[in-house]
């Protein structure tokens, strides 16, 4: 009786109702807009188009059933390999990996998983 019924709920403790237990208040902070996750999606959906470009189209789906270029393609756009990483030492190939996406149903997927991001 008396009591809030949630941390910011101080209706009954205004209507004069006093209870041993305070309520505490934490401060209202505007959600921040993900521009870092706008900044990725965008950076990788621009890759994804020049990995098609550079593939000339997209590959059938018998040979890249993710809707993209070849693989030969991907490697050539910064895609992880790992003989061309400890062979050669392309070590920057660990970052660029990061946005280098198999097609459009690949890329989807990922975009999909930023959301909550």
């Amino acid at each position: 009786k008396g009591r809030p019924t949630s941390w910011g709920d101080s209706s009954s403790l205004q209507s004069g109702h006093r209870s041993a237990t305070k309520t505490r208040s934490f401060p209202v902070v505007a959600p921040s807009r993900p521009y870092w996750t706008y900044f990725v999606s965008v950076l990788s959906f621009i890759t994804l188009l020049w990995e098609i470009r550079m593939n000339g189209g997209v590959e059938s789906l018998h040979n890249n059933p993710f809707l993209g270029p070849t693989t030969e393609v991907l490697v050539d756009s910064g895609g992880k390999w790992v003989p061309f990483i400890v062979g050669r030492g392309e070590s920057w190939r660990l970052f660029t990996a990061c946005f280098v996406h198999a097609g459009f149903f690949h890329l989807a997927l990922n975009l999909l998983a930023l959301i909550p991001v």
